[in-house]
């Protein structure tokens, strides 16, 4: 078999058709399809796959939001906006500014506070956004009672729900069907105080299949939210229940690459060729090392359990050193 092995090697290709010529004749197409069906091959996650690994983003309890700067061109007034999107509802708020100074994040944090109508607001989950992980916008989060969760990783699938929604605004914002506008224009490239105004509006009275229901539907209802996160905490019962779900620290797995992953190389496969060892989990987030003491994270969805032949990996691309666990401060008031 190590001849058949060394054979399929040198042609350079992976496929019974590419390599039969380069197979010795004595060796029977049924065993040359073996032989390939053993060697290292490309995983491919397709959603079917994934899916049942995929944890579902919600909290459980109300009042629980993302917030994120959306950035425009320089030079546009406003510079940015400030976004906040409730977790489990999906009501949207947004406010011009022209800073990412702490200062400015604090007085749009406080006009979020007043235009939330009275309702308690629980915990802000952002990325490392430098105004968000200051300790003045922190202490005056602690102030008001709220706990602040910061999420420094930048592959992070915990942001997924902000990350969309700023994906959506910018769909939103493009040309009508069939028009002769240019997707390019500025005016379909920026954002004017107005023309947000009447996205966010539109946004939260449509129908949003993740729920259910609008965004201002559900956030107007809290029996409608509490049945939505008595929903997810069923979906989560059932998924902590198949077998393979858990991985045990010390387990050996390959990891799903995203961009960020590939730190500026070509994409060679979907899946890492090499694994790694499962150094710890911090909730639904697993920690994998590489022997030079490397650590980055993934969620269960993204990383699937290695073959004792598999090669192990020596380092990652992305050039971490530290966890990138996220960080909490505060208390998570009920």
């Amino acid at each position: 078999m190590n001849s058949v092995n060394q054979s399929i090697d040198n042609t350079h290709f992976r496929t019974f058709k590419h390599v039969r010529h380069a197979v010795p004749s004595n060796v029977s197409s049924g065993q040359l399809r073996e032989a390939i069906k053993q060697r290292l091959h490309d995983k491919n996650l397709k959603l079917p796959h994934k899916k049942p690994y995929m944890r579902k983003i919600f909290e459980r309890t109300s009042g629980c939001f993302f917030h994120d700067l959306l950035e425009q061109p320089r030079g546009t007034d406003p510079q940015y906006f400030h976004i906040f999107i409730g977790t489990n509802n999906r009501y949207a708020f947004a406010y011009p500014v022209n800073d990412k100074s702490a200062e400015t994040a604090i007085d749009t944090l406080n006009q979020f506070i007043a235009d939330n109508n009275g309702k308690p607001i629980i915990k802000l989950t952002s990325d490392g956004e430098a105004a968000f992980n200051s300790q003045q916008f922190i202490n005056e989060c602690h102030k008001h009672q709220i706990m602040v969760k910061i999420v420094p990783d930048k592959a992070h699938s915990t942001l997924g729900i902000v990350d969309r929604f700023v994906r959506t605004l910018r769909d939103m914002n493009q040309p009508q069907n069939k028009s002769q506008e240019q997707q390019y224009d500025q005016d379909y490239i920026i954002f004017t105080r107005e023309k947000m105004r009447q996205l966010i509006t539109s946004y939260n009275n449509a129908h949003h299949n993740s729920i259910g229901c609008s965004p201002k539907k559900m956030y107007d209802n809290a029996d409608l939210e509490n049945e939505y996160i008595a929903k997810c905490l069923k979906q989560r019962n059932i998924q902590n229940a198949i077998i393979d779900f858990n991985l045990d620290p010390g387990t050996f797995v390959r990891y799903r690459m995203v961009d960020y992953d590939l730190a500026g190389h070509k994409r060679r496969s979907q899946i890492s060729r090499e694994k790694y060892v499962i150094n710890k989990r911090i909730g639904s987030r697993y920690l994998l090392q590489a022997p030079d003491g490397k650590i980055i994270s993934k969620s269960r969805f993204e990383i699937v359990k290695a073959d004792d032949d598999d090669p192990l990996g020596l380092t990652f691309q992305q050039n971490q050193r530290v966890n990138p666990e996220s960080v909490y401060t505060g208390i998570l008031y009920h």
